[in-house]
């Protein structure tokens, strides 16, 4: 996938569950010092190629990253068995599995776990049955979808009855999948055991994803807030993110993802709408004006950008030498109570953001006593620019 332009160093070694032997790969050092050791759980059809960017950034990081193949996870894979070996259940098991090697390797307390698609559904009821030993969770478009997908009868390109599934079921070719895969989720609720982890969890969703809708997550989202609170939970969109991210997209994730590592909420979603620019120059000054409108939304506050607001670039030839977004929000923080939140967005280089964040509201006083961090998500029509802090 490569999705970050590099070609990544890790060491490959292999593991057995029963009868199976699972292919795992290690990015970075063996002994992080501080931090808890990462678990990457690639999707339905995918290997651990599919993830490898990811444990390569979190490796970046500081962190010791694992990516494996599921048990029949994908047609060729590096690990033993065949697709008809493989169900959500069974991937549990590989999970706990790769689970119990890391913490035993780096002799870590807790282990991260981040699953994409059905890995993140896998993760996500991993993490629910044994939170003891899971840090933090992060989902990238989980497939909370397969429950319901069992029960229609109708599961990404294929198709079959669910009130007669026979015992293999055909994909495409002579791929087949097993009984156990689609009956042992026609009675299950996601909801109710895969949204259990009490612990930080973050989850990043693509709103024009086709296979897993958005909505799935919205509901997850909903359903770990209901059973173990708000605080440490975390819901981010991708405007315009299908499933599996693109190159552009994948780096918006995981800019939010290094940022909720950071122990970082999002307080603050602008929705912009640029309006109509104006350019000046003087000598060898040129100054580009771009107002804009929109709104604001977020957990913590709900409002509108107040007229006058202005995105300022300036540059000294052909050299950018300053941006500045300026403007004011009105509207209701998290208590109800009216305010409003004034936002000097600044940059040297048009790509990394800073902004200074001013409110009168109280209850978002902790706004004023840090300095904020922004991720900048392209749109045509104009960005979203996403403020995060220590709540």
């Amino acid at each position: 996938m490569a999705l970050f332009g590099k070609k990544h160093s890790y060491t490959s070694f292999a593991i057995a569950r029963d009868r199976f032997a699972i292919a795992c790969r290690r990015f970075g050092p063996k002994d992080p010092v501080g931090k808890p050791p990462v678990i990457v759980s690639h999707g339905f059809m995918g290997t651990q190629k599919t993830t490898e960017d990811y444990a390569a950034k979190f490796a970046e990081w500081g962190y010791t990253a694992y990516t494996f193949d599921f048990v029949g996870g994908a047609p060729r894979n590096s690990s033993t068995g065949s697709m008809a070996d493989m169900s959500v259940m069974t991937e549990k098991q590989d999970l706990f599995t790769v689970m119990d090697h890391v913490l035993s390797e780096t002799g870590a307390q807790k282990v991260i776990l981040m699953g994409c698609s059905q890995g993140g559904f896998v993760s996500a009821l991993a993490a629910s049955e044994k939170p003891q030993l899971v840090d933090k969770l992060v989902l990238f478009y989980p497939a909370l979808c397969i429950p319901d997908d069992s029960r229609s009868g109708k599961m990404m390109f294929f198709r079959f009855d669910p009130g007669n599934v026979p015992a293999e079921v055909k994909l495409i070719g002579r791929l087949k999948i097993s009984h156990n895969y689609i009956t042992e989720m026609q009675d299950f609720d996601p909801f109710e055991s895969a949204c259990l982890f009490p612990g930080d969890t973050l989850i990043v969703h693509g709103t024009k994803d086709k296979i897993v809708d958005i909505n799935y997550s919205k509901c997850a989202y909903t359903a770990f807030c209901r059973n173990s609170g708000a605080e440490n939970k975390h819901f981010f969109e991708i405007q315009g993110g299908a499933h599996g991210f693109s190159a552009k997209h994948d780096i918006v994730a995981t800019e939010a993802l290094k940022q909720f590592l950071d122990g970082l909420s999002e307080v603050i979603t602008v929705d912009v709408k640029v309006l109509k620019t104006r350019t000046v120059q003087s000598g060898e000054l040129r100054t580009k004006y771009i107002p804009f409108e929109g709104g604001a939304k977020s957990r913590f506050f709900a409002g509108n950008i107040l007229p006058g607001a202005v995105d300022t670039w300036k540059w000294q030839g052909k050299q950018l030498e300053s941006c500045c977004a300026s403007y004011v929000l009105s509207g209701f923080d998290l208590k109800g109570q009216p305010c409003h939140i004034t936002i000097n967005n600044r940059s040297k280089d048009g790509r990394n953001w800073q902004p200074e964040v001013f409110t009168d509201s109280k209850a978002l006083d902790f706004i004023n006593t840090q300095q904020c961090s922004a991720v900048f998500e392209p749109r045509k029509g104009g960005p979203v620019i996403h403020i995060f802090a220590k709540a």
